[in-house]
């Protein structure tokens, strides 16, 4: 009994190695080369007064929903959702979040200064899909409101 429990002793202490380097992923702040959030996001209201929406990057995308009809099964959609900072300070893309991993974006992370266009790239990958299939894409950034949703949705066939 001495022995199984020494044994387990043993095999804990080999197990928990202080020595393991731990590779950390910049957060988006220091992909951005910023030091806070308070750099980027902006909360224009007081206690005694109303919103400043003066003071807010705002996000307009020209469509938010894309009907991609029907497809035969293994064909990857692609579809870029543009948009227009329509506020007064510059808007960034922090995140974006799909419903599924067979859908992935790709944005340009740096400052969308007021009244430039930007594009969020979706790729929809229909291997393995069938039937009626609706994607959403959050997307978060700097303006109000910081969340946004983008669709896709469409009819994937079997091919015979």
């Amino acid at each position: 009994m001495k022995k199984v429990i020494y044994l387990l002793l043993l095999v804990l202490v080999i197990g928990c190695k202080p020595d393991i380097e731990v590779i950390k992923e910049p957060n988006v702040y220091e992909k951005l080369g910023i030091k806070d959030y308070e750099q980027i996001i902006r909360h224009p209201v007081s206690l005694d007064s109303i919103m400043d929406s003066s003071q807010w990057s705002q996000i307009k995308f020209e469509e938010n929903e894309f009907d991609f009809d029907t497809v035969y099964q293994g064909e990857v959609i692609k579809k870029s959702y543009k948009f227009t900072n329509s506020g007064s300070k510059p808007l960034y893309i922090l995140d974006t979040r799909v419903s599924c991993g067979c859908t992935i974006t790709e944005y340009d992370e740096s400052a969308i200064n007021p009244d430039e266009t930007g594009a969020i790239e979706v790729e929809f990958d229909t291997k393995g899909k069938s039937g009626n299939q609706n994607k959403s894409i959050i997307v978060l950034s700097n303006s109000r409101p910081n969340e946004d949703r983008l669709f896709m949705k469409g009819f994937v066939k079997i091919k015979n």
